[in-house]
């Protein structure tokens, strides 16, 4: 998952810190730390359904100004 995130990311990611959550669905989320100091919120499927949720909040909050 490292080297998926580096590549998507354009930098090193050097950490990655699992997050507990409260939400609806099984997603894996976690903060991820980054060569250049910066930090990533990741938020990944871990079933099908799972993706289809995310890629509906992906365009909702796309959507919005």
């Amino acid at each position: 998952m490292i080297e998926r995130l580096s590549r998507l990311l354009g930098t090193e990611v050097r950490t990655l810190t699992r997050m507990a959550s409260s939400g609806y669905t099984v997603a894996y989320h976690a903060i991820a730390g980054l060569a250049d100091g910066r930090t990533a919120f990741v938020k990944a499927a871990t079933e099908p359904v799972t993706a289809g949720f995310i890629r509906d909040e992906q365009r909702v909050l796309g959507a919005l100004e």
